[in-house]
């Protein structure tokens, strides 16, 4: 069998670990994002926001433990439950986060022109 060759191009994990990179992570699950805060402090590099982090108004202490500084949470306002992982989320989660003192930001969801989402 053929020896594969290696890609010496940095891969997008190692391009992430350097300190000039922003990183933005799509997760929904407080399971996940416990996981990703502890990746942050083990690997010391930050996240600046979690994407549809819809279960992250569950666990707003544990969030403040990330590496560096409290990444800031994105999250649809009410379009929330179009599948199992976004289940758990609350309309009133922005209300929980800002609370908490740090940057929640909503996301609207816009028809096409076929009405479809």
């Amino acid at each position: 069998m053929a020896q594969q060759q290696k890609n010496l191009v940095p891969s997008q994990t190692t391009c992430k670990l350097s300190p000039d990179e922003q990183v933005h992570i799509h997760c929904y699950e407080a399971v996940d994002l416990d996981a990703f805060i502890q990746l942050t402090n083990k690997f010391k590099f930050p996240i600046a926001t979690f994407h549809h982090a819809h279960e992250a108004y569950l666990i707003p202490e544990l969030l403040k433990k990330a590496y560096n500084h409290t990444p800031a949470v994105a999250m649809f306002g009410s379009f929330a439950r179009f599948k199992r992982e976004g289940y758990r989320h609350s309309t009133y989660a922005p209300h929980i986060l800002h609370n908490a003192v740090w940057a929640t930001l909503l996301a609207r969801v816009q028809r096409g022109k076929e009405g479809k989402l």
